[in-house]
């Protein structure tokens, strides 16, 4: 009856720790209510009961989900928070243990000690530094911090929920695992060292991939925005010209009644709209998400006299030849190439950009040329300090010439500056 007691008080105060420590590192209000009191003492009795089955991983179990529900509730959280810093304490936890068993077994009077017929209570004394380190590890600021931010970024997102999920039952699991551990090895001085170095790597391991599968989410969501946004563009496209087309109808339909100088100057604004449309050859055949790029850099620019054309060799979706990351970059990188051809025909007199898309079996290939009038060296085109244009920054092209995965040359032929890019599949 007595071990019962000191195992109830234990749980309580278990429980305790875990939504003290909660709300440091949380700063919430806590929620007391009939129901939650109910929860709080009577839950300790079925993990009484779980105890009496000396099954440790079940113990284990039992007790995240007991300070899961608590949290849940006493917090009014939803239920991803609530796992997130369940796991978190628990982690808390199994550290603050692994220091009181370590400073046991450099202790010869404790193990002595531990080692008579009051090693139960011994363990349930043990309880108690065990929460008073666990409340100090969730004091210090840097590790709240860091927690915090870490579960507004990852978890605060649109994250795929499903994967993060299943991740953090993954990581309880192997918490559980490593419980066991800890409860085999309470006198052997090297097994607590490699478990202390276990949890400490579980941890780290654990945000690094949580953090890669965000930074994933979030270059598929943004390759996503690009597709839509190259929908959007291609509707802009055919309705501008479906405009065009009407107005120049209408225009010739008011010819027929106009005088002398009015028709002139409709011939002037007919002229000029249908030498927007021959100096622009074939850009709807630019592949998805690079059309849109191309299409609003080149209407913001709003160049005079602006002779561009396109010869698309990809018959295939960019999007599902390259890796998420890599249609990102390509992406980017296009969209800088495009720009300093914009910025490089300013001051020609004919204003000339030609792109291509080519494939191999290893390689896509975007080979852009445009026509030119300052003087470039070839050898410093890319690096940080040189620049051909009156901004004077030059960071577009060393930004692409360093990105991993894609390779970029330039040549001058004929008096166009020709930019060769190829990224792998």
């Amino acid at each position: 009856m007595i071990k019962l007691t000191c195992s109830y008080l234990m749980f309580i105060l278990n429980s305790l720790t875990n939504l003290y420590s909660y709300k440091i590192l949380n700063e919430e209000k806590i929620i007391i209510n009939l129901k939650n009191i109910l929860y709080f003492f009577f839950f300790p009795f079925l993990l009484i009961f779980v105890n009496l089955t000396n099954v440790i991983i079940l113990k284990i179990f039992a007790n995240i989900f007991f300070t899961l529900i608590i949290i849940k509730n006493f917090y009014k959280c939803n239920l991803k928070k609530a796992l997130y810093y369940t796991l978190i304490l628990s982690v808390f936890s199994l550290i603050s243990d692994m220091i009181v068993s370590l400073l046991i077994v450099n202790n010869k009077y404790l193990i002595n000690f531990a080692s008579f017929k009051s090693k139960y209570y011994f363990r349930c004394l043990l309880t108690f530094p065990v929460c008073i380190i666990t409340i100090l590890i969730s004091h210090v600021r840097l590790i709240k911090k860091f927690f915090n931010e870490f579960y507004s970024k990852i978890f605060k997102s649109k994250t795929n929920s499903d994967i993060i999920t299943l991740y953090l039952i993954f990581i309880a699991i192997l918490i559980s695992l490593f419980s066991c551990l800890n409860a085999y090895n309470h006198v052997n001085r090297v097994g607590h060292f490699i478990l202390f170095l276990g949890v400490i790597g579980l941890l780290l391991l654990s945000c690094v991939t949580l953090y890669l599968i965000y930074k994933e989410h979030q270059i598929n969501i943004l390759n996503r925005n690009i597709v839509e946004e190259n929908k959007y563009m291609k509707d802009i496209a055919r309705q501008d010209k479906e405009f065009k087309h009407n107005l120049i109808n209408n225009l010739l339909g008011i010819k027929t009644v106009a005088s002398k100088k009015v028709n002139q100057l409709i011939d002037e604004l007919i002229s000029e709209y249908k030498t927007d449309y021959k100096n622009i050859l074939n850009i709807n055949d630019l592949p998805d998400g690079i059309l849109s790029i191309i299409y609003r850099k080149a209407y913001e620019e709003n160049i005079d006299n602006l002779n561009l054309a396109v010869d698309n060799k990809i018959k295939k979706d960019l999007i599902d030849m390259l890796s998420p990351k890599n249609y990102n970059k390509f992406c980017t990188s296009i969209g800088i190439l495009f720009d300093n051809a914009l910025d490089a025909i300013k001051s020609c007199k004919e204003k000339v950009i030609e792109i291509n898309f080519l494939e191999d079996d290893e390689y896509v290939y975007y080979i852009q040329k445009n026509s030119f009038t300052n003087v470039i060296d070839l050898e410093q085109t890319g690096t940080r300090e040189y620049t051909t244009k009156k901004s004077g920054h030059g960071i577009g092209l060393n930004y692409v010439k360093n990105l991993k995965d894609i390779e970029t040359k330039n040549t001058v032929i004929n008096n166009m500056f020709i930019t060769k890019l190829k990224i792998k599949k």
